[in-house]
Protein backbone atom coordinates (compact mmCIF):
# COMPACT_ATOMS: atom_id res chain seq x y z
CA UNK A 1 0.00 0.00 0.00
CA UNK A 2 1.29 3.59 -1.00
CA UNK A 3 -0.24 6.92 -1.01
CA UNK A 4 0.21 10.14 -2.83
CA UNK A 5 1.47 13.29 -1.24
CA UNK A 6 -0.37 16.02 -2.85
CA UNK A 7 -3.61 14.13 -3.94
CA UNK A 8 -3.94 11.74 -0.65
CA UNK A 9 -4.80 9.02 -2.91
CA UNK A 10 -3.98 5.66 -1.17
CA UNK A 11 -3.04 2.52 -3.72
CA UNK A 12 -2.84 -1.16 -3.53
CA UNK A 13 0.39 -2.79 -5.31
CA UNK A 14 1.81 -5.81 -6.15
CA UNK A 15 5.02 -5.71 -4.34
CA UNK A 16 7.24 -4.57 -6.68
CA UNK A 17 4.93 -1.77 -6.99
CA UNK A 18 3.81 -2.67 -10.21
CA UNK A 19 -0.23 -2.39 -11.36
CA UNK A 20 -1.83 0.61 -8.72
CA UNK A 21 -4.86 0.40 -8.14
CA UNK A 22 -6.76 3.26 -5.99
CA UNK A 23 -8.77 1.96 -3.38
CA UNK A 24 -9.46 5.66 -1.62
CA UNK A 25 -9.00 9.54 -1.09
CA UNK A 26 -7.14 9.89 1.94
CA UNK A 27 -5.79 13.07 3.32
CA UNK A 28 -3.67 15.04 0.94
CA UNK A 29 -0.30 15.84 2.77
CA UNK A 30 -0.10 11.89 3.32
CA UNK A 31 3.26 11.20 5.06
CA UNK A 32 2.65 7.69 5.94
CA UNK A 33 0.79 4.35 5.56
CA UNK A 34 0.88 1.15 7.02
CA UNK A 35 -1.63 -2.00 7.82
CA UNK A 36 -3.08 -2.96 10.53
CA UNK A 37 -4.13 -6.79 10.51
CA UNK A 38 -6.02 -6.79 13.93
CA UNK A 39 -8.85 -5.15 11.59
CA UNK A 40 -7.77 -5.20 7.89
CA UNK A 41 -7.35 -1.45 7.71
CA UNK A 42 -4.92 1.48 6.71
CA UNK A 43 -3.31 3.48 8.82
CA UNK A 44 -2.66 7.00 7.46
CA UNK A 45 -0.19 9.87 8.53
CA UNK A 46 -1.07 13.07 7.34
CA UNK A 47 2.00 16.19 7.20
CA UNK A 48 -0.19 17.67 10.61
CA UNK A 49 0.95 14.82 12.41
CA UNK A 50 -2.71 13.52 12.47
CA UNK A 51 -2.88 9.44 12.78
CA UNK A 52 -6.61 8.23 10.71
CA UNK A 53 -7.62 4.61 10.64
CA UNK A 54 -9.63 3.76 7.23
CA UNK A 55 -11.47 0.47 6.32
CA UNK A 56 -9.95 -1.11 2.79
CA UNK A 57 -13.29 1.14 1.49
CA UNK A 58 -12.20 4.54 2.72
CA UNK A 59 -14.14 4.69 5.51
CA UNK A 60 -12.90 6.64 8.28
CA UNK A 61 -12.69 4.36 11.28
CA UNK A 62 -10.96 6.46 13.95
CA UNK A 63 -8.73 9.63 14.51
CA UNK A 64 -6.27 11.01 16.73
CA UNK A 65 -3.92 13.57 16.57
CA UNK A 66 -0.64 13.58 17.47
CA UNK A 67 0.39 17.40 18.29
CA UNK A 68 3.51 16.50 16.20
CA UNK A 69 3.88 17.99 12.85
CA UNK A 70 7.49 16.49 12.28
CA UNK A 71 6.85 12.84 11.93
CA UNK A 72 7.04 10.97 8.50
CA UNK A 73 7.01 7.60 7.45
CA UNK A 74 4.24 5.22 9.40
CA UNK A 75 5.18 1.87 10.74
CA UNK A 76 2.69 -1.13 12.95
CA UNK A 77 4.58 -2.78 15.53
CA UNK A 78 2.39 -5.92 15.43
CA UNK A 79 3.89 -7.54 18.92
CA UNK A 80 3.04 -4.26 20.89
CA UNK A 81 0.63 -2.65 18.67
CA UNK A 82 2.07 0.49 18.70
CA UNK A 83 3.57 3.24 16.02
CA UNK A 84 7.45 3.63 14.58
CA UNK A 85 7.57 7.00 13.04
CA UNK A 86 10.34 9.28 11.60
CA UNK A 87 10.90 12.50 13.61
CA UNK A 88 12.27 15.34 11.09
CA UNK A 89 13.31 18.32 13.44
CA UNK A 90 16.04 19.23 11.40
CA UNK A 91 19.40 18.83 13.76
CA UNK A 92 18.26 16.24 15.79
CA UNK A 93 16.21 13.34 14.08
CA UNK A 94 14.90 10.64 15.75
CA UNK A 95 12.79 7.39 15.32
CA UNK A 96 10.03 7.25 17.87
CA UNK A 97 6.85 5.21 18.89
CA UNK A 98 3.02 6.55 19.31
CA UNK A 99 0.17 4.49 20.28
CA UNK A 100 -3.16 3.72 18.42
CA UNK A 101 -4.62 6.62 19.81
CA UNK A 102 -2.36 9.10 19.38
CA UNK A 103 -0.41 9.13 22.69
CA UNK A 104 3.70 9.59 23.00
CA UNK A 105 5.29 6.54 24.25
CA UNK A 106 8.89 7.24 23.49
CA UNK A 107 11.33 7.95 21.70
CA UNK A 108 14.39 5.53 19.51
CA UNK A 109 17.21 5.63 17.51
CA UNK A 110 18.43 9.47 17.73
CA UNK A 111 20.46 10.88 14.76
CA UNK A 112 21.93 13.97 13.85
CA UNK A 113 20.99 13.07 9.73
CA UNK A 114 17.66 12.55 8.88
CA UNK A 115 18.84 10.29 5.84
CA UNK A 116 19.29 6.48 5.96
CA UNK A 117 16.27 6.58 8.88
CA UNK A 118 13.64 7.60 6.87
CA UNK A 119 10.16 4.96 6.40
CA UNK A 120 8.96 4.86 2.99
CA UNK A 121 5.36 5.44 2.60
CA UNK A 122 4.71 1.49 2.36
CA UNK A 123 5.52 1.15 6.52
CA UNK A 124 8.99 -0.60 5.47
CA UNK A 125 12.21 0.81 7.05
CA UNK A 126 15.49 1.52 5.06
CA UNK A 127 17.18 1.08 8.03
CA UNK A 128 19.82 -1.40 7.24
CA UNK A 129 19.97 -4.31 9.64
CA UNK A 130 22.47 -4.29 12.66
CA UNK A 131 23.55 -7.41 14.28
CA UNK A 132 22.36 -8.18 18.08
CA UNK A 133 25.02 -8.68 20.29
CA UNK A 134 24.80 -12.20 20.94
CA UNK A 135 25.26 -12.87 16.98
CA UNK A 136 28.31 -10.53 17.26
CA UNK A 137 29.30 -12.95 20.26
CA UNK A 138 28.79 -16.09 18.53
CA UNK A 139 30.68 -14.77 15.40
CA UNK A 140 33.72 -13.82 17.70
CA UNK A 141 33.96 -17.25 19.49
CA UNK A 142 33.48 -19.13 16.04
CA UNK A 143 36.95 -17.29 14.35
CA UNK A 144 38.39 -17.96 17.94
CA UNK A 145 38.13 -21.37 17.24
CA UNK A 146 39.05 -20.80 13.81
CA UNK A 147 42.22 -19.30 14.41
CA UNK A 148 43.52 -21.41 17.59
CA UNK A 149 42.62 -25.06 15.56
CA UNK A 150 44.60 -23.80 12.74
CA UNK A 151 47.59 -22.43 15.00
CA UNK A 152 47.60 -25.88 16.48
CA UNK A 153 47.96 -27.71 13.16
CA UNK A 154 50.92 -25.44 12.27
CA UNK A 155 54.42 -27.18 13.10
CA UNK A 156 56.08 -25.78 15.76
CA UNK A 157 59.47 -24.02 14.83
CA UNK A 158 62.50 -26.21 16.85
CA UNK A 159 65.51 -24.09 17.93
Amino acid sequence: YLGGYNTGTVYRTNRDYSSPTALFAGPAGLNGITYDATNNSLWVLDYTGQLTDFSMSGTQLATYATGNNALQGLALDPASETFWMFQDLGSDNSIVEYSKTGVFIGEGISTPYGFGLEFDEGGTSNLSSTPEPSSIVLLGSGISAAVLRFRRRLPEKRR
